[in-house]
């Protein structure tokens, strides 16, 4: 039981400076989705975004056809059924968002929410596979889970 307690204390000191960098990253309020890739750096450590995270003049009809069949909408986007030009066989949900339409404060959720999927990789939880930025819209594509609902 000490040991197990010992564990449990070792690991929580641990996660101290997580918590507080990850605190200190929420306070930092920015207004631009353009440093998503260097926050993600600073937390993680040099990682490869190349071919992931798109801004123009890429843009995702270049490498996906996103078709009108709508799987889902919220308060932030609709999410649209899409399928790889290359795989057509290969299916995908797009999340669209007009960045237009947000406030300040629900920017910053959806930049959270874009890091937080930047960085999952778990047999649990969809997958995003490529971000594309414009001027006016956020497209994730991330895995169609089909058969169920949110």
């Amino acid at each position: 039981a000490a040991a197990r307690g010992a564990r449990i204390e070792a690991s929580m000191v641990a996660a101290k400076p997580i918590q507080m960098l990850n605190k200190a990253l929420l306070l930092a309020r920015r207004s631009s989705l353009s440093d998503v890739t260097e926050r993600l750096e600073h937390r993680m450590g040099k990682i490869s975004l190349s071919g992931r995270y798109h801004r123009l003049p890429k843009r995702i009809g270049d490498e996906y056809e996103v078709s009108e069949t709508v799987l889902g909408t919220g308060y932030s986007g609709t999410v649209l059924m899409a399928s790889r030009r290359d795989h057509p066989q290969q299916k995908f949900a797009v999340k669209s968002l007009n960045l237009t339409r947000l406030a300040s404060e629900k920017l910053e959720q959806l930049k959270s929410e874009v890091e937080n999927y930047l960085r999952m990789d778990h047999p649990h939880i969809t997958r995003l596979h490529d971000v594309y930025e414009s001027r006016q819209h956020l497209h994730l594509v991330m895995e169609c889970m089909e058969g169920g609902e949110l």
